[in-house]
């Protein structure tokens, strides 16, 4: 398990503004609590179809730190997100990742949001396998 980058993840001050109660993580599955707050709104008072993007993402990826070393990540290559109902204000939603597959140099995992029972939002994710050495061995020119 790659805990350092799951409390790193945890106490994101960006994970944080979303309205994330809690993250479990284990055995390729992971639980995270949302409880949908005013600044995740878009313009018609719904919870912003991007965050919705963002938590399955997230969901998936802390699923994944559960089966990895520490030197490994996992970086998004795809994703593919259906949003079936909306959400609103002061809902309590629960995001539930998990690990389809494991390779070498890519992982397979899905994502589903869930409110009070009831499926809103289902995602597929591919995720590239990165060593954290090659990480900081790229260097960005402008």
């Amino acid at each position: 398990m790659n805990t350092a980058e799951l409390v790193r993840v945890r106490q994101l001050p960006l994970h944080q503004s979303w309205g994330i109660r809690d993250i479990q993580s284990k055995e390729g599955q992971s639980e995270v609590l949302v409880e949908v707050t005013e600044n995740m709104l878009n313009p018609t008072d719904m919870l912003h179809g991007g965050l919705i993007y963002a938590l399955c993402d997230l969901a998936a990826y802390t699923a994944l730190l559960s089966q990895i070393d520490e030197n490994q990540i996992g970086v998004t290559h795809q994703i593919n997100v259906q949003v079936i109902k909306p959400v609103n204000l002061g809902d309590k939603m629960i995001v539930k990742g998990r690990l389809i597959r494991l390779g070498r140099s890519l992982s397979f995992l899905e994502s589903k949001a869930f409110v009070n029972d009831k499926l809103v939002a289902s995602a597929t994710i591919t995720k590239s396998m990165v060593l954290v050495q090659e990480l900081s061995d790229v260097s960005i020119h402008t």
